[in-house]
């Protein structure tokens, strides 16, 4: 047993069983996060691993207030060296499966849920086969039981099958990388793996925005048993870019599937839909999880919380921050104030730039953002180096909880983004989060090269309007470049003095995206002239404050 938050309630009872002659419990209480582990357990290679486990769980209080949001309830987590854990799936005592419900007595358990991955899935190890495992159940109460009463969680008979197929083929979760905004490659890959006996050929992998469906290059696989093959997200195959270049801005969901005639176990053919959201030419959100959240909760005392490490990509000059936006759980029950802080970047938080305290609405939880705007302190525009983000409890309840994704990308080698960026902070001392949190920034950047848009090579010189115009204090300008040489956009006032070089290098034939940021000039008029091999034009822009 490990007592992993208040309460240590698990034990190895003789009085309620489904075999005999005994079962683990954990009693009721309030704002338990606790868990029990099993010992360590080698997975053979080559086989496909499921769970299945028998359970009554009495837990009325699992929604309580009727606010469709879990309060009472256990996760089932996989580790591979004890401190690292990634969720497989969640579940509760009334939650209608094939073998019944489970809240007043036993039930076959061989599948659990999570919302955004799918709803009633299998409990799969196969990604641990061939390597030792604990498996451990985490039971997680509100502060409070809404009139309920229950007699907690009885775990009994856990099992672990090991199946193997002849024809397995099979595609695992997607990496889709921050930034995602439009002309700008998004390096997105899927991975496929022979997991049967046999050699395979032929195997069809498409991929999905929306209803469009994208064929993988190459569309038709081969894979030899036991083969990984990880491929690009490619919508253009002649734009000369590995990865997904979005045209649109939008609110896109994304999968990928594999197909094979004969596939024994078609459980695991098509991935997780994830959502991403393609922002406009200059505008960009860094994040580093995988956009799935889990339905979990991190808890941290009075003084603590969860800290992420933003680091600017190497085409950046600079990053005007405008939102921070974070993920609450939907168990907050009353408006909560925390703080928020921003750090200078550093191996460790340097010196505070900012910070500010805010409030916390349980009408704006999980599965939205909560955003927090910050695009009039003037210290967090332009910035030019990595930064920290610090979300600090401040109730003694240790309200708001942060929602995190829903793998633990330490122990997930096919997706490592968030390696490096999560931890938990005090104050003073940085250490591992074991967690990827929904922690966003949002702001508007400069590049240090106009952004080129794939795929298109004028037959001329040509300088379009400005968008937006008016604009405050951001504008892009779209240019074309008929011959490879220097080209430069300079801004001036109407006195025509220069304020701004917003170009000014050698560029290659194509059509560019060139963002200019106003800041620290006054409201007015201004004009921008664009200069290349004998070309020159003007377009006039309003910067309106």
């Amino acid at each position: 047993i490990q007592q992993v938050g208040s309460g240590d309630l698990w034990e190895l009872q003789t009085e309620e069983y489904h075999s005999a002659d005994n079962a683990w419990h954990m009693g009721m209480g309030y704002d338990l996060l606790d868990a029990v582990i099993s010992g360590p357990i080698d997975l053979p290679e080559g086989y496909s691993i499921y769970m299945n486990y028998w359970l009554y769980c009495n837990m009325p209080d699992s929604d309580g207030d009727g606010d469709n949001y879990l309060e009472d309830y256990f996760r089932i987590e996989v580790s591979t060296d004890g401190v690292n854990w990634t969720m497989l799936c969640y579940d509760w005592g009334d939650r209608a499966t094939d073998g019944g419900s489970a809240l007043d007595d036993w039930a076959h358990r061989t599948t659990g849920f999570l919302s955004t991955g799918g709803g009633d899935i299998a409990i799969d190890l196969s990604d641990y086969a061939g390597q030792t495992v604990q498996i451990r159940f985490t039971g997680i109460t509100d502060d409070n039981d809404d009139g309920g009463t229950g007699l907690g969680i009885y775990i009994d008979d856990v099992e672990l099958r090991g199946e193997t197929f002849e024809h397995d083929v099979l595609v695992q979760p997607l990496f889709i990388p921050f930034p995602n905004t439009v002309n700008r490659v998004i390096p997105a890959t899927a991975t496929f793996v022979n997991n049967g006996g046999s050699d395979e050929t032929g195997a069809g992998a498409i991929w999905f925005i929306g209803t469009t469906v994208i064929p993988f290059n190459p569309f038709q696989l081969d894979l030899v048993s036991g083969e990984e093959l990880t491929l690009f997200l490619d919508n253009n195959l002649e734009d000369g870019q590995d990865g997904w270049v979005p045209t649109d801005p939008g609110d896109f969901n994304v999968y990928a599937r594999i197909t094979l005639a004969n596939d024994e176990n078609q459980d695991n053919n098509i991935t997780p839909t994830v959502p991403v959201t393609i922002r406009p030419v200059g505008e960009y959100e860094f994040g580093f999880d995988d956009r799935i959240a889990e339905y979990t909760t991190s808890r941290f005392g009075v003084g603590e919380g969860p800290i992420t490490h933003f680091e600017l990509p190497d085409d950046f000059i600079s990053f005007d921050l405008d939102t921070l936006r974070v993920v609450w759980n939907g168990d907050l029950v009353d408006p909560t104030d925390f703080n928020v802080h921003v750090f200078a970047g550093g191996d460790e938080p340097g010196a505070e730039i900012w910070s500010g305290t805010f409030t916390a609405d349980p009408a704006a939880t999980y599965p939205y953002f909560q955003g927090i705007y910050v695009g009039d302190v003037g210290d967090l525009q332009g910035l030019t180096t990595d930064f920290w983000v610090w979300y600090e409890v401040t109730s003694a309840d240790g309200f708001p909880h942060i929602i995190f994704s829903s793998r633990d990308m330490e122990t997930d080698l096919s997706y490592p983004m968030g390696e490096g960026h999560h931890f938990e902070y005090d104050g003073t001392s940085v250490t591992d989060g074991n967690a990827d949190w929904m922690i966003r920034a949002f702001g508007y950047g400069t590049l240090d090269v106009a952004e080129r848009v794939p795929g298109v090579v004028p037959a001329s010189y040509s300088l379009a309007s400005a968008y937006p115009n008016p604009f405050n204090p951001s504008t892009t300008l779209r240019f074309d470049v008929a011959r490879a040489g220097k080209v430069s956009l300079v801004a001036y006032n109407v006195m025509g003095r220069e304020v701004a070089r917003i170009v000014d290098r050698e560029l290659s034939p194509g059509r560019y995206n060139a963002r200019w940021n106003a800041k620290g000039l006054a409201s007015g008029v201004y004009f921008i002239r664009m200069e290349a091999d004998g070309f020159s034009q003007v377009r006039k822009v309003m910067l309106m404050k």
